[in-house]
């Protein structure tokens, strides 16, 4: 049974070949398959902290080593906002840089934040009438496609990581 906080990963292959070349392929394979749990302990994680620079600007620096408690930003005006961690945590949730096209960008928790609404807020998803098309950038041309950086995990509820939330 994987426990709270585990990660679990399991890596296989369906393919389509001719009968004749199926043992060759699938051999190929078999050393590229793989089920592993990663229990928390045995994450490295790091802190990594987010600066809020000249009002609405901001900077995201993690700590320069695994398990790294500290990190500076060289900016003068520099005020720390917010801390969280570079894996998941009890507590804390993704927080996602996203953008879409040249002038439109979200920095919080929803990934969902650019797509056409669909009848919930995330981590809702909409019903069978109101699909969740999260390869969508709502009101922008259907060939710009958002863009993801996951920036760490933070307290959702830290008044100084939400108040970023753009």
């Amino acid at each position: 049974r994987l426990q709270a906080g585990s990660t679990y990963t399991n890596r296989g292959f369906y393919f389509n070949s001719d009968l004749g070349s199926v043992k060759a392929t699938a051999d190929d394979l078999v050393e590229k398959t793989f089920v592993a749990e990663i229990g928390l302990e045995l994450w490295l994680p790091r802190t990594i902290d987010i600066y809020q620079i000249a009002g609405t600007n901001f900077v995201v620096l993690a700590a320069s080593s695994a398990q790294g408690q500290s990190t500076t930003c060289h900016d003068p005006s520099a005020i720390l906002t917010c801390s969280g961690t570079s894996t998941p945590q009890s507590g804390h949730v993704p927080f996602f840089y996203m953008s879409c096209g040249a002038s439109s960008t979200y920095f919080g928790p929803d990934p969902y934040n650019f797509t056409t609404p669909f009848g919930a807020r995330f981590p809702g998803h909409g019903d069978t009438n109101n699909m969740v098309r999260s390869y969508v950038c709502d009101g922008q041309e259907i060939s710009i496609r958002p863009t993801w950086k996951l920036m760490g995990f933070f307290n959702a509820s830290d008044l100084g990581c939400s108040s970023l939330s753009t």
